[in-house]
């Protein structure tokens, strides 16, 4: 973890635009994609001027980018889910095995 304040005040602008992204997404945490997203939207970012000194489009490069996020997060929110059932099917088996020794042992 990092403190804000060691940021000046240009980066502190390129956070907020990133954390303003996290939520307009609702994704859960501010990440690099955030912070170049950001870059690549902001008006005044050097980035973007440089992109576009290079014959860049950047409003298609933002959109092909919001739609590799959508498609991350839809990836890493069905592998969680998967995961999540796993775990869930295994602590129902694991109880069941609780059970039958538990009934066997008071058999013996």
């Amino acid at each position: 973890m990092f403190s804000e304040n060691l940021l000046d005040k240009r980066s502190k602008e390129i956070l907020e635009t990133a954390k303003q992204i996290v939520d307009k997404r609702k994704d859960r945490l501010v990440d690099t994609d955030h912070l170049l997203m950001a870059l690549i939207s902001r008006e005044d970012s050097p980035l973007r001027k440089v992109l576009e000194k290079r014959g860049i489009d950047t409003k298609d490069l933002k959109k092909k980018f919001e739609e590799y996020l959508t498609d991350l997060y839809s990836q890493i929110d069905k592998s969680t889910l998967d995961y999540i059932r796993y775990i869930k099917d295994l602590q129902s088996q694991l109880a069941s095995i609780k059970n039958d020794v538990i009934k066997d042992t008071g058999r013996a």
